[in-house]
């Protein structure tokens, strides 16, 4: 009857015992369902029956802030900072962020929180290689007007969208000209400049994302999101400079010794054969273990087009089942619908796979040429 509903959790640190919380995906549609007006008998019980239970204790922050969007005046409802359990929340509005049921309960975040709720479940669907509604989403996203000290937060989450946006469906729905220069702009310029061979102005500009991005980064000279990683990666490359080339070497240093992460897997074998003049090299069982996992749809994705040609690609790999659904993994894949949707993708992008124009030779090859 609860299945997929309730996780059950054993508390071991509380002497053993079992607890059973409610799914993350299930939470907000909970809660959304719960306030609604035909339901106000059942919250009266479920109220009286939680202060009974738990001593008049009020529900969890995530819980109080969650009912803020859905219903302010709620006794429940909180709306102060919202850091302590913004990973949770994310978490939870994952799969909810482009369904239309929900419009009320985002457009009632304020535009700050949304960016921020938008940069991490398209991030994450992006990594899983979700279908998203496209077009609610840019409603979602540019629905909101511009007053006031709001005119730089409304920007940041135009430009947030419109990063994914592109990289969704090849096409880039602000004008790069007069919009704000941000990481998210500035990446959809570099990444376009990519594409139509420009590699000298896609290194400049990515040079500029990772400076902005070291101000906010946790970690200086890497992205959080590793397809940020990846193009940086490949322009670097085909800027093919000493110090353009040591950016690979800066990543994986600042990566460190967390080699399951997406980014060592797109990144590592770059690294290893055109900075360091070496075999590529991943560390195959673990490269197994990661991809069984739904959130390295992107990776399993571009891994499994670039490893075959540094031989690398083990045995045991499965190709994906599902096609890629991203524009721009099905233009890096080569695998779309159609010969037309070929034509239609290297129109929007500007050019042809970046993976395909890499050239691989022997080890000897590549050596030598970097000795003349």
């Amino acid at each position: 009857m609860t299945d997929g509903l309730l996780v059950e959790v054993n508390l071991h640190y509380y002497g053993g015992g079992k607890v059973l919380y409610i799914n993350k995906d299930m939470l907000i549609p909970s809660l959304f369902e719960l306030f609604k007006e035909e339901n106000s008998l059942l919250l009266q019980n479920i109220r009286r029956l939680y202060k009974k239970t738990y001593n008049n204790e009020k529900p969890s922050p995530l819980v109080r802030l969650i009912i803020y969007y859905i219903a302010p005046n709620a006794e429940e409802a909180i709306s102060t900072s919202y850091a302590q359990v913004l990973e949770s929340f994310n978490n939870c509005c994952l799969n909810l962020i482009d369904k239309r049921e929900y419009e009320t309960f985002f457009l009632s975040m304020p535009t700050e929180l949304l960016s921020f709720v938008m940069n991490a479940t398209l991030r994450m669907a992006m990594a899983q290689d979700k279908v998203m509604d496209w077009e609610y989403l840019k409603g979602l996203a540019f629905s909101r007007k511009k007053i006031g000290n709001s005119v730089a937060k409304k920007s940041e989450l135009e430009s947030v969208f419109a990063y994914y946006y592109y990289l969704g469906t090849g096409k880039i729905c602000i004008n790069l000209k007069t919009s704000v220069s941000n990481i998210f702009t500035l990446q959809i310029a570099s990444i376009d400049a990519l594409y139509k061979e420009d590699y000298a102005l896609a290194y400049k500009l990515y040079t500029k994302v990772i400076t902005a991005n070291n101000k906010v980064a946790p970690i200086k000279g890497l992205f959080v999101n590793p397809i940020a990683n990846y193009y940086f990666s490949l322009a670097a490359i085909f800027t093919n400079t000493e110090t353009s080339l040591k950016k690979l070497e800066t990543m994986m240093k600042r990566n460190g010794d967390r080699e399951y992460t997406p980014t060592y897997f797109l990144v590592q074998p770059l690294k290893a054969y055109f900075y360091d003049k070496s075999d590529a090299n991943i560390r195959k069982e673990s490269y197994l273990e990661l991809c069984e996992k739904p959130d390295m749809q992107m990776v399993s994705w571009l891994t499994w087009t670039m490893y075959p040609s540094f031989g690398i690609l083990p045995t045991k790999a499965t190709k994906p089942i599902n096609p890629p659904n991203w524009a721009f993994l099905q233009l890096e894949t080569g695998i779309m619908e159609s010969s037309s949707s070929e034509a239609n993708l290297m129109k929007d992008f500007g050019g042809t796979s970046l993976l395909s124009r890499l050239e691989v030779k022997s080890l000897w090859q590549l050596r030598l040429e970097t000795l003349i």
